[in-house]
């Protein structure tokens, strides 16, 4: 079911040197847009972020990222689309449609299709694979200082193509509650104990983390396809795509605190750009949430469309 791609390799001082800073604009400006996504962004707000005019803003956007930044605008809320359409099969479609911008389902359906190569209707149907995301894995463009990282945040990730995946769930107001965390976790445990470690964990929306969208937080179980959640519990599933994962030993209540600065900081930081997909974490002992063993995976995608 998980099958590592790509690995992490150390690499030369030389590899440190710091890159160009055309990227690292245009890395914080991804970040920024991904964030704020229901902002009627205009190109001279866009540029406005990055600190250039306009015309000079473009030009460098299209150059690193290969495609103008309206075009690019567009296609990631129609990633995020398709994220809404894999993540809950009773979503209304026409709402969807209306939050990536279409005043018509005809038109969104058009839209999609054209994009992706599939109808919305067909992806609900089969989410196999993650929108937006390619076969090669996400390359990134600088190493990030391992000084920064969290402390008992492994700072050497694995890069991994992951997926699909299926899941119970139950949704929980925050992760830094543990309190909170052990009575939902209570829950999950009665109706599926554990046979092995790393079938528990926590689901989070990775965008938002510091603009005001809603954070989608659950706590879930891996289950095998097929298995129907008895209630209260949710289905979930996970579309395939790249993450990046990184180990982390420490209190529990330092993960979400991790996943904040590994999607704030690191992903930019790297030259990489957070994919709409579900950051989760796997724990190693669910009835350890004072210290615990875990596993953070992060959706990424290439900052780049010639690279996906």
């Amino acid at each position: 079911m998980v099958k590592s791609q790509a690995k992490f390799e150390d690499r030369t001082q030389t590899d440190l040197t710091v890159a160009p800073l055309a990227w690292r604009t245009i890395a914080e400006v991804q970040q920024r847009l991904v964030e704020d996504l229901d902002r009627d962004w205009d190109l001279g707000a866009i540029a406005t972020l990055a600190g250039y005019d306009s015309f000079h803003f473009a030009h460098m956007f299209a150059e690193v990222v290969g495609e103008p930044p309206l075009r690019y605008i567009r296609r990631l809320r129609m990633e995020r689309a398709a994220h809404e359409l894999a993540r809950d099969p009773k979503s209304i479609v026409s709402q969807i449609a209306s939050r990536a911008g279409y005043r018509s389902l005809e038109a969104f359906s058009r839209s999609f299709s054209r994009l992706f190569g599939r109808s919305p209707r067909a992806f609900r149907r089969d989410p196999s694979d993650r929108m937006g995301s390619g076969n090669e894995c996400p390359a990134w463009k600088a190493i990030v200082d391992p000084r920064v990282f969290p402390e008992g945040l492994d700072p050497r990730p694995q890069i991994a193509r992951l997926g699909p995946m299926w899941g119970w769930a139950l949704r929980t107001k925050s992760f830094d509650d543990l309190h909170e965390i052990g009575q939902v976790m209570a829950q999950l445990l009665a109706a599926a104990p554990p046979s092995g470690p790393w079938q528990f964990g926590g689901i989070a929306q990775p965008w938002g983390w510091r603009g005001a969208a809603p954070r989608d937080l659950r706590v879930f179980r891996q289950v095998p396809e097929g298995c129907k959640p008895p209630a209260p519990l949710l289905p979930w599933r996970f579309p395939r795509g790249f993450f990046a994962c990184f180990e982390f030993n420490g209190p529990a209540s330092h993960i979400a605190t991790c996943c904040g600065f590994l999607v704030d900081r690191w992903i930019p930081s790297a030259g990489l750009r957070a994919a709409f997909a579900s950051l989760f974490t796997l724990v190693e002992n669910p009835f350890a949430l004072e210290h615990t063993r875990a596993r953070i995976h992060v959706p990424i995608e290439s900052m780049s469309q010639a690279q996906n």
